[in-house]
Order: C-alpha cells, then structure tokens, then sequence
C-alpha cells in the first residue's frame, strides 16, 4: 500500500513539474492535501488541516532542475512521516525574477499559507527581499547563509551550510604549510576567498579550470619540494577524485587533505582509491534522522545521508512543524541555524567520524 501511496505521489508532481515547461507564461501550483484516517493515508479532495501544519514549498525547476523534484519528494516523504494530516502547496516558479517573486507571493497571500520553504540559489535573494509583501510570511532558506547575503530579515530563517566555519575547524588540524587548490566556478571562487580570510597564510592557491588530469607536472614542479603540508581542496567531487589519484600517480606526499561539505558524498569513495584518500579529511554538518525518515525520503528517490539540499529542506519543514518532530532541535542565532560540524576520515568503504585529536595520533 505505501509503495503505491509513493508510485501515485511521484506521478502526481511529476505531471505537475512537467507542465511548468507547457505554460512558460504561468507560475506552475501544486496542492496536495493528505489525510491520516485510522491509519490508512489517503489523498482527499478536503481536509480539515489545522494551519500550523500547511506548507509551501517554493522553487523554480528552470533554475534548479533535477533538485526541484528531490526537494519536493522530500518535503512529502518528511510530511508522511509525521503521520498526520497537512497540506503541501508547491509553487514552481518560471524563473527566479523579482516578478515571479511577487506572483508567487500574491499565490500564497490567496491560499492563507504563511510558512514557506524556499529552496532558491543566492543570486536571486536581493529579487525575494523585494519583493511586495514579502514580510508577511515565514520564509525559510535551505541554501543560503546569512553571512552571503546583504540584508538580513526578520522572517526569514537562513538554513545554508557555514563553510567559514567548516574551513576553520579543517584549520584545527592543518599543518604549517597549505596549498589551495579550487575550481573556476561561482562556489569554488567562494570557498576561495572564505579560505583567504580563515587562513591568509595559504602559500598558493591554484585555480583548477577542467578535468583533464593534467596537472601532473603542476603537483612535481610546486609540491614535491615541499614537506609536511597540507591541502586544502576546493573543487567538487569529480576534480577532487583526479586530483587526489594525481596525487598517488606521482608519489606527492601530502600530511593532510582537508575539504568541506562539497565532497562528503559516497561518490569519492567509487572514484577513488583508498590510498589516494588516505589523508583526507572532510568537514560535514548533517546530522543523523530517523530511521523511517531516511527509508520514506530514500523511497521517494533522494538521500537525506549525503545530500544538503535533501538535509536542509527538511530541517526546514522541520522547524515549522506543530508537533512530533523528527529532528533533534537545532540552535537558531539572528535568524540563522547553527548546524554541529563532525569530521570525518575517509574509509575503504565508509566514512568514519573522528573524535578530537584523534587524527593527529
């Protein structure tokens, strides 16, 4: 019965995300309202869902394509959970411009829905805190941080990962002398220049532009002279895996790799050797769920485990919730979560937490 309440659910928002690209003119909306009756979940045509526990989830899928559909399955999968009824409302917007900021809005003014999680890129902030009455409502933020953005408001809870604390707890277990090495897009220019200022003594940083597996006679000429240093990489998991396989390939003794949540994902442990990560250290902040949490998001197709976006949201849905939540209650300070950072070593086949200390034994 559950994997048909699921196979229906995906068919249902599926239909839903796909008509965004028939209407390119029209914001795409989505109600589903679940009713929890003895024990039997069913979708209804009504429900008597108190307002604490109606939601809507706002994105555009012209923007963050595939992580629209995981974000809303997860949004259902967490709701499910609870085991009670709610109502979802999905806005899919065409784009991430000021005016379907406030056509989204304008929706959710009509539907008397004032919780809504936003999962939306940082570029276009300056776009939502314009615009038109986008102070009546709780807007929370899976992706974006506080410190990345200008103006800071009231009602809006920043939920996006702190990599300028996860670089400086990596700087706790840093040697003397570090290298950078980071890629040319927008997010690896950030991590970048947050590194500079965590730890303005980086001896170089080298930017990384493609995959090629070139940089041989970069890592000889500028590494093997050096002892005893570190790395810190900046680049996403694909460039981290050949980057660290070069660093085997031509014998460059590295004391420590250290890298952020950009590559706490199982895809490192299929790309890459257990030797070529021998020394690698990962900073990551995202905590442990229930078990039938993680089984009905894995259900509905994406990874609460390793994904932030997955992680986030519902960390978001989660500090909305009326009752029976699922998460341990995260420390909010000036509108912003403050998440744990736990460092991790990089198995054969796992990822295995580290205490305090016990990686410089």
């Amino acid at each position: 019965m559950k994997q048909m309440i699921y196979f229906v659910i995906i068919l249902i928002l599926s239909s839903g995300c796909s008509s965004n690209q028939q209407h390119n003119n029209l914001d795409n909306q989505s109600n589903f309202i679940y009713d929890n009756y003895d024990n039997q979940p069913s979708f209804v045509a009504e429900s008597y869902v108190d307002s604490s526990d109606k939601i809507t989830l706002l994105y555009s899928s012209s923007v963050i394509g595939k992580y629209s559909m995981e974000a809303a399955n997860t949004a259902i999968a967490y709701l499910i959970t609870n085991n009670k009824s709610f109502e979802l409302n999905i806005i899919d917007m065409k784009d991430e411009s000021l005016q379907s900021y406030n056509e989204a809005l304008e929706q959710l003014d009509d539907s008397g829905i004032d919780n809504v999680v936003a999962v939306i890129t940082n570029s276009s902030y300056e776009n939502l805190i314009l615009a038109d009455d986008v102070s009546d409502f709780n807007i929370f933020l899976p992706l974006i941080h506080k410190n990345n953005v200008s103006k800071v408001l009231e009602n809006i809870i920043y939920g996006g990962v702190d990599y300028k604390r996860q670089l400086e707890t990596l700087t706790n277990y840093s040697p003397i002398q570090n290298i950078e090495l980071y890629d040319n897009s927008l997010f690896g220019q950030t991590l970048h220049d947050v590194l500079l200022d965590v730890n303005p003594s980086i001896l170089l940083a080298k930017e990384v532009n493609d995959v090629s597996g070139k940089y041989a006679s970069y890592l000889n000429e500028n590494l093997k002279t050096m002892s005893d240093f570190g790395i810190y990489l900046n680049t996403p998991v694909v460039k981290s895996s050949i980057l660290l396989s070069q660093f085997t390939a031509n014998d460059i003794n590295v004391s420590r790799i250290l890298s952020t949540q950009i590559n706490y994902t199982p895809l490192i442990l299929s790309l890459t050797q257990t030797t070529d990560r021998e020394n690698l250290l990962i900073a990551n902040s995202i905590s442990e769920v229930p078990i039938q949490l993680k089984e009905n998001v894995y259900n509905l197709g994406a990874n609460i485990t390793y994904d932030w976006l997955t992680y986030s949201t519902v960390v978001g849905l989660d500090y909305f919730a009326s009752n029976e939540k699922k998460l341990e209650p995260n420390i909010i300070l000036n509108q912003q979560v403050i998440y744990d950072i736990k460092l991790y070593r990089v198995k054969e086949h796992s990822f295995t937490q580290v205490q305090e200390l016990d990686y410089l034994r």
